[in-house]
């Protein structure tokens, strides 16, 4: 790893509190805790940001996309998978994907959130499903002893769930076609290791999840 990759992966980690680095976790590869928030803020290429030496030197490919891009979206009434009049908003939230390779994917977020999905190629939706979460409960002697949603947000529906994972005990890793998520269970003296991996170009997904 490069000095400008151990510093970036530091600073991604600063906020990583417990000491476990999980079950077969590779060194290589993008960390990050789940605690960590992005400093920078960063916006999507938007019709705005095309210069007027630009235009004057395509202006014929402007003229074809404005023709497209009118026909797709007042005629037949569909989205444009190149849309630069309603780019998405830019969300520093996602992970390795599930599939990928022209069998459409779903997307989860380095915090465990299923956050994009597309069944059309470049056609893709963007929504978080709250209620698909993993929880995590322990019991001992028959009782239950501890019980967690493995989800830092705290939404307002589903309150009948523990939400709000304490971040700093948590990290992802990612090296794709895989992805692991390290969770250490505070005061229960248990890390789980969840291993994701998509094999194929289909949305299929194998998750393992290791103590």
């Amino acid at each position: 790893m490069t000095d400008w990759g151990e510093k970036s992966t530091a600073e991604l980690m600063s906020t990583y509190v417990a000491k476990d680095s999980g079950f077969a976790v590779p060194k290589e590869g993008w960390r990050i805790c789940l605690a960590h928030e992005f400093k920078e803020k960063r916006k999507p290429f938007q019709a705005t940001d095309v210069s007027l030496s630009q235009i004057f030197e395509h202006v014929s490919f402007g003229i074809r996309y404005l023709k497209w891009w009118y026909k797709k979206t007042q005629v037949e009434k569909k989205a444009a998978f190149i849309d630069i009049f309603g780019a998405q908003p830019l969300r520093q939230i996602y992970g390795v994907p599930l599939g990928g390779i022209g069998g459409g994917t779903i997307t989860r977020g380095w915090r465990g959130e299923f956050c994009r999905w597309q069944l059309n190629p470049g056609m893709y939706t963007y929504k978080t499903v709250t209620a698909n979460q993993f929880t995590v409960c322990l019991r001992r002697d028959g009782q239950t002893v501890y019980q967690q949603v493995l989800s830092v947000e705290r939404p307002p529906t589903l309150q009948g769930w523990n939400w709000g994972y304490c971040g700093e005990y948590a990290f992802y890793h990612a090296l794709y076609p895989r992805a692991w998520t390290v969770y250490h269970l505070p005061g229960q003296n248990v890390t789980l290791t969840c291993r994701q991996i998509s094999p194929s170009s289909l949305m299929i997904i194998r998750i393992q999840v290791c103590r």
